[in-house]
C-alpha cells in the first residue's frame, strides 16, 4: 500500500488550463470588432466575432467597403435579436444572418448565429458573434 503524500491537482479546483479572450484575439480565433462599428450597431460592450463568423458572413474578398457594410448588418440583426428577446435573463440569443456568397452574389445563403454576452478577461462584459455550435 503506496503512501499518498503528494498532492492530488483533481483536489485542487482550480483550472486545469486557461484561454483569455485577448490571447483569442492575438491568435486570430476571434475577430475583434472596432469600436465605431459596435458603437454604431448600438452595443454597449465590445463585440467580437469567431473567425469562423468573419471569414462565412463579413469577409468579402479584402473590399473593406464591402466588409463594413455586411459587418453593419450582421451587428444591427445582432442588436435586433437582442432587443426582440427582451432581455429575460439570458446570456446568448440566436438569430438568423442572410449573407451573399462571394463567388456568387446572386445565392443568398441564411445562416444561424448566436450573441453572447459573457465577461471579459478582467471580468468586464463583452459580447461574441458565433455560430450555435461554437462556444
Amino acid at each position: 500500500m503506496s503512501d499518498k503524500t503528494a498532492t492530488d491537482p483533481m483536489d485542487e479546483g482550480g483550472p486545469i488550463a486557461t484561454y483569455s479572450r485577448a490571447e483569442a484575439i492575438a491568435d486570430g480565433v476571434l475577430v475583434q470588432v472596432p469600436e465605431v462599428a459596435w458603437r454604431v450597431a448600438r452595443f454597449r460592450w465590445p463585440v467580437a466575432l469567431t473567425a469562423d463568423v468573419h471569414g462565412r458572413c463579413v469577409a468579402w474578398g479584402g473590399d473593406p467597403e464591402m466588409e463594413g457594410r455586411r459587418l453593419a448588418e450582421l451587428l444591427g440583426m445582432a442588436h435586433a435579436a437582442i432587443r426582440r428577446s427582451g432581455n429575460q435573463g439570458g446570456r446568448s440569443v440566436s438569430f438568423a444572418f442572410v449573407y451573399m456568397e462571394m463567388d456568387n452574389p446572386a445565392d443568398d445563403q441564411e445562416v444561424w448565429l448566436t450573441v453572447a454576452a459573457g465577461p471579459g478577461d478582467d471580468g468586464e462584459p463583452v459580447m461574441t458573434v458565433m455560430f450555435p455550435h461554437e462556444d
